[in-house]
């Protein structure tokens, strides 16, 4: 009788081991997947702000070195404007690192398109904060 109720409590124990071991691998298993998350979140973030950076910068540039200058002299029309919009372009991707355009490139399909839409946002907040 001993023997059988010690073969149970092994029984059991094992029983339970496992029982606890698939909740312990499958605790460990959802927070390793979150934290892949959170470092994949916390990269694209990194990402992002390094190429709105570089807009921004390119925009300021652009700016100084071309645009003032032609408004100055009353010579910004359409065609300049379209010229400024393309060095800062430009600009823009000479800014950015390989990793950043290969990220948007992957991310956002067409990088020219998605840099131009920021370019022109940094353009319009300008506006607005003069």
């Amino acid at each position: 009788m001993k023997e059988f109720v010690i073969d149970t409590l092994i029984y059991i124990g094992i029983a339970v081991a496992y029982v606890v071991g698939g909740y312990v691998v499958k605790y460990i298993s959802a927070k390793m997947k979150q934290i892949d998350n959170t470092i994949a979140n916390e990269n694209t973030s990194n990402i992002i702000k390094e190429a709105e950076k570089a807009i921004v910068s390119a925009v300021s540039y652009t700016s100084q070195t071309f645009v003032d200058a032609l408004k100055a002299s009353n010579m910004f029309d359409d065609a300049k404007q379209k010229e400024a919009l393309n060095k800062a372009l430009q600009k823009s991707l000479e800014m950015m690192s390989g990793t950043t355009i290969s990220f948007i490139k992957n991310t956002y399909g067409d990088i020219n398109s998605w840099i131009t839409t920021k370019i022109e946002e940094v353009i319009k907040q300008n506006k607005k904060d003069k």
